[in-house]
């Protein structure tokens, strides 16, 4: 296995974005790639070759350190094969998609939660985070401290504390779906999450809630009502529902959840 290929293997493997270091230090403990003078891989031959593969590999810059990622169904090129002189017949093939296929993450529960609240999927911040709701701007968490009468939240740690205190748990409607970008209406082609066998384990959850109108509707496509459950749709908590601020969202909740 060439080195780009095993970067590319790596990265479609974790599910997410990676930066230089965590892909160097990979790759030498899985020994995908053997340097022929027995060397360790560095971040900066990783650097290295992921330039040279520009069809391959995206690489954003606006963060620290910057983050490597696959771009989905990429042509592999020689950099060093010649460039043909009539590009229309050499490179009109080499569409690259610019969607990829994201996945959720595990349920969060433990054995007090009586309230389920469904996503649609992670958007990719969170994917990157690897955290429910990590985009800066979601004001999920901040509900989620107005609710237990907390004034911050400041770790995950204590985020997931916070929201199983609450009688709270955390799933997505979608498993895995091909979307560009973050936005709910960008989701294709979806494969939903085993929502049935968690249900029939969690026997004690008498309240289903979507966060947002659009995990209500994926829910209501794949998935039968239950007589002895209630279902509320609540406003997003997502910075693209604007026209709700903080206030106006957490009354909302506590109000439809039977906080009050």
């Amino acid at each position: 296995m060439k080195l780009h290929e095993a970067i590319e293997k790596l990265i479609q493997q974790a599910g997410q974005p990676m930066d230089a270091g965590k892909i160097s230090e990979a790759l030498n403990a899985n020994k995908w790639y053997r340097k022929a003078d027995g060397t360790v891989i560095s971040a900066a031959q990783i650097n290295a070759r992921v330039k040279n593969y520009p069809l391959m590999f995206t690489v954003n810059r606006s963060v620290k350190p910057m983050l490597i990622d696959v771009v989905s169904e990429a042509v592999s090129i020689n950099p060093r094969s010649k460039v043909s002189a009539n590009p229309k017949i050499e490179t009109s093939h080499l569409t690259v998609p610019t969607s990829r296929v994201k996945t959720s993450f595990a349920p969060l529960f433990d054995e007090r939660i009586q309230i389920l609240i469904l996503g649609t999927l992670p958007g990719d911040e969170s994917l990157r985070k690897m955290e429910y709701y990590g985009h800066a701007r979601n004001r999920f968490w901040k509900v989620v401290a107005g609710l237990s009468l907390r004034a911050e939240l400041t770790d995950y740690a204590s985020k997931k504390s916070a929201l199983f205190g609450l009688g709270i748990g955390l799933w997505d409607v979608v498993h895995s779906s091909e979307r560009k970008g973050s936005l709910d209406s960008a989701i294709r082609e979806e494969q939903v999450n085993d929502l049935e066998s968690f249900m029939h384990r969690q026997s004690d959850i008498s309240l289903i809630a979507f966060n947002g109108n659009k995990a209500q509707v994926l829910y209501d496509k794949y998935f039968k009502r239950r007589a002895n459950i209630r279902y509320v749709t609540l406003p997003s908590t997502s910075p693209a529902n604007a026209s709700w601020n903080l206030e106006r969202l957490l009354n909302q909740w506590r109000s439809a959840l039977g906080m009050i």
